[in-house]
């Protein structure tokens, strides 16, 4: 999991906790007793919580909702090649950012083309 980042909260980027519930960034209030200066909403519950600045609710030891930045997912494409005469030991991957490039690198290859374009969603 990411660390807790507070300017990264504070920029709207989203939380999660250990557990990996959804959670609402309110306030930070940097002149309240330390356990006490970031205040965040976990999806499921009624009453907020109150955190210290590294998204710790409490010290010592680990909490189910501690909090981290949320993991940032994207789509990459995957074309898949095969040896043109099928003698190697298993297939070749490119991964590529777009679905556009992808379609490109699958032109012109020395490989047997398997797959063009198969989009996966990966957590960065």
């Amino acid at each position: 999991m990411k660390p807790f980042d507070l300017e990264a909260v504070k920029r709207g980027e989203p939380l999660v906790t250990r557990k990996g519930k959804a959670a609402k960034f309110i306030v930070h209030v940097p002149e309240c007793d330390p356990a006490y200066r970031v205040i965040a909403l976990v999806e499921g519950q009624h009453l907020t919580n109150s955190y210290y600045e590294d998204g710790r609710i409490g010290r010592p030891g680990d909490s189910d909702i501690d909090l981290f930045m949320a993991p940032k997912k994207r789509t990459v494409y995957v074309n898949v090649y095969g040896n043109r005469n099928d003698l190697d030991s298993g297939p070749k991957l490119g991964g590529f950012d777009t679905e556009d490039l992808a379609r490109e690198n699958s032109i012109g290859t020395v490989f047997r083309v398997v797959a063009v374009a198969v989009p996966i969603e990966i957590e960065d």
